[in-house]
């Protein structure tokens, strides 16, 4: 699943005009104008790994990148306050949230100290198109996964992404996209690079 706000993790000031509540989900403290966290799933059927490729159909010409920080869930979590939260994360990865790729390992959430203070960085065949911090996510992870876990159940082996950085392809003047051909490396402090070769959709499926 994917949460945080959409294509701007580094805009942390992105303010909702009304301050309004989610009963039951999220509830705001007095003063928090920040976006409400929101949720969309991704099927486990569409992820791949560290060096598979990015497969591109012929009718699909606009794909994006956006470079996120993912949580590991490592203990089922349901109704789980924020001070809480921590104990139900195993760890930390990459996603690439276009079809979901992930890795290129997990690392375990001792070995982080802080994931909030993380340097993140998203390349396409080389060139630099997202260079951000994680210090900048408009809602921290224990707030995702208190969102998340009022909404649903979170099992072991689920992943949240927190958002990804300015940056991402449809927003630059003119845009980009990936296309056949195109390398995708996606970076962060401490945790790895997740790197995968972007291909025609018709070069693998027969």
């Amino acid at each position: 699943m994917t949460t945080g706000a959409p294509a701007g993790m580094s805009d942390a000031s992105a303010l909702d005009e009304t301050q309004v509540s989610m009963d039951h989900f999220w509830e705001r403290e007095e003063g928090d104008r920040r976006q409400n966290p929101y949720l969309f799933m991704k099927p486990g059927s569409i992820a791949i790994g560290h060096g598979e490729p990015i497969l591109m159909k012929p009718e699909r010409e606009m794909v994006d990148w956006e470079c996120e920080l993912a949580v590991v869930i490592g203990q089922p979590a349901s109704d789980v306050e924020a001070g809480d939260a921590g104990a139900h994360i195993f760890g930390y990865t990459m996603m690439n949230d276009t079809f979901a790729p992930l890795g290129p390992f997990i690392t375990p959430a001792e070995f982080v100290a802080d994931p909030h203070v993380l340097d993140i960085r998203f390349t396409l065949s080389g060139e630099i198109m997202q260079d951000a911090n994680t210090r900048l996510m408009e809602h921290q992870i224990p707030e995702l996964i208190q969102f998340a876990s009022h909404n649903l159940i979170l099992r072991p082996g689920d992943v949240i992404a927190t958002g990804t950085p300015d940056g991402v392809g449809y927003a630059r003047t003119p845009p980009i996209f990936m296309k056949p051909g195109d390398t995708a490396a996606c970076w962060a402090e401490g945790i790895g690079t997740l790197v995968n070769p972007v291909r025609e959709w018709t070069e693998w499926i027969r």
